[in-house]
């Protein structure tokens, strides 16, 4: 659900976002762009590199909105009898509204991922 495109568009986007395009080239050194689609119809890409790839283990990535200083996202994935469990780490985030802006809109990403998968 990361690393296919077609079903990433799926559940990516806090609540009232959806994923109008994406592009994941999946080796360390590419690049990904998201094109988040809000309801008034503003668009907002989000875009970066792939920094570190274990397969069902680990995704390193940086995280840029514009041209700034570059954020850095870490998702782990960890077997369990249930299913998989899912840590999201961002950091080098600027500011305290930023982290709040990102931490919503993590736990819709999330909320609606777990949506999908279920």
């Amino acid at each position: 659900m990361w690393t296919d495109p077609e079903k990433f568009k799926l559940w990516w986007g806090p609540q009232g976002v959806s994923c109008s395009k994406v592009q994941l080239e999946l080796k360390v050194g590419g690049s990904y762009s998201i094109e988040n689609l809000f309801a008034n119809g503003d668009k907002l890409i989000i875009f970066g590199v792939y920094e570190q790839i274990v397969p069902n283990k680990k995704l390193i990535y940086t995280w840029n909105i514009d041209h700034g200083k570059a954020e850095r996202v870490t998702v782990l994935f960890a077997e369990h009898l249930q299913g998989t469990e899912l840590t999201v780490i961002h950091q080098r985030i600027g500011d305290v509204q930023s982290q709040q802006r990102h931490t919503l809109g993590w736990q819709g990403c999330l909320d609606k991922l777990c949506a999908y998968a279920a």
